[in-house]
């Protein structure tokens, strides 16, 4: 990022849906840095929110007893039997 750059905070504020001032707007359409900054700000901002309701649903106790099982070897089927056939003990 050269000097004429705004603020890395400007740039998470653009990312984050407010609205940028004109002059960072104007810097912005033709900065090639800041569209990489961007872009990078961007992906992050997605990955965050992906964790954010990854961790919501495993606060859901039925959701955690579904991955859990999963994990083990397949969720169990309607009679309880795990894939293969045996029965879980739930």
């Amino acid at each position: 990022m050269s000097k004429d750059c705004p603020p890395r905070s400007e740039l998470d504020d653009l990312v984050m849906g407010r609205v940028p001032s004109r002059r960072t707007r104007r810097h912005v359409e033709s900065c090639i840095s800041c569209h990489a900054v961007l872009e990078q700000l961007g992906r992050d901002a997605r990955l965050v929110q992906s964790l954010r309701e990854a961790a919501v649903l495993l606060s859901d106790p039925a959701t955690s007893d579904v991955i859990e099982a999963c994990l083990d070897g397949g969720p169990p089927d309607a009679t309880g039997a795990a894939p293969g056939g045996e029965l879980r003990n739930n």
